[in-house]
């Protein structure tokens, strides 16, 4: 941990790096369907774990702005890590007001299982709904 602009920075190991191949998109994923992509982490400044807001809540990155003019009101959270980015993202969905979902088992912590259990307690304590992928998908199902 640093401080960095007067705000307590994680040094992470590089990933995600703008223009390299850990940055891309999975080359099996169909891309057809993506409407647009936001980015986040694009200050070397300040760390981003949210793809809302940077840690400081100084800069959105427009993923509010973008769901908003969609009306879309309810978020599917996935992805890397539990513990992290998933957590941030989960919290400042629940603040903006969306009705939140995160995928128990189409995540990971940084911090092992039992940094995945208390971030899934946490979140949903704090309102999100945590299920697994299966039952996502009977969600999904019944709302068509």
């Amino acid at each position: 941990i640093v401080d960095l602009d007067e705000t307590e920075q994680v040094l992470w190991p590089d990933h995600c790096v703008q223009q390299t191949e850990g940055a891309e998109l999975a080359s099996a994923l169909d891309v057809t369907k993506i409407a647009t992509v936001i980015k986040k982490g694009t200050d070397a400044r300040i760390d981003s774990y949210s793809g809302f807001y940077d840690n400081m809540h100084k800069k959105a990155t427009g993923l509010n702005t973008f769901l908003r003019s969609k009306n879309v009101d309810t978020l599917i959270i996935t992805g890397l890590a539990a513990d992290v980015c998933v957590r941030y993202t989960a919290l400042d969905a629940l603040e903006l007001g969306y009705h939140t979902y995160v995928v128990k088992d189409a995540t990971k912590a940084v911090g092992g299982a039992d940094k995945l259990s208390n971030t899934l307690s946490e979140l949903e304590k704090k309102g999100a709904n945590v299920v697994t992928s299966d039952e996502m998908i009977k969600i999904m199902i019944s709302q068509d």
